[in-house]
């Protein structure tokens, strides 16, 4: 997809509706999230003790989530989403699952742009 393509759907995904394929043969879908989302209050641990003593202020209500099974939920806003898709067999998650090095990508940025930063600062001229 290109850029143009992309901010064509931009009202498709801003809608808060899930919008799916018809029905056809099985298909799988992968989505990978990294940033821009907090995991744990998407997918809640709901039996983690240290989820909740960890998050006293931001962890989702146990009797709130959308239950999963007897360990994980939903948050409550995925009900009509991600939670009806479970609930028919059309989704399923997968906690803890990553690339081995998740930080590799940020890191690589954040040294480029602290080497160019230094870069330029050197190249300034000073104020006598």
């Amino acid at each position: 997809m290109n850029r143009r393509h992309f901010l064509v759907s931009l009202p498709l995904l801003c809608s808060g509706r899930l919008l799916a394929a018809p029905s056809a043969p099985a298909r799988f879908l992968l989505v990978f999230l990294r940033g821009g989302y907090d995991a744990a209050n998407v997918l809640v641990p709901v039996s983690s003790a240290d989820y909740y003593a960890l998050r006293p202020n931001i962890a989702i209500p146990k009797d709130a989530a959308l239950a999963l099974d007897g360990d994980w939920g939903l948050h409550p806003a995925l009900a009509e989403t991600l939670h009806a898709l479970y609930g028919r067999g059309e989704a399923a998650f997968i906690p803890f699952a990553g690339t081995r090095t998740p930080a590799a990508a940020t890191s690589r940025r954040r040294i480029r742009s602290s080497s160019a930063s230094r870069r330029a600062t050197a190249a300034m001229p000073r104020a006598s």
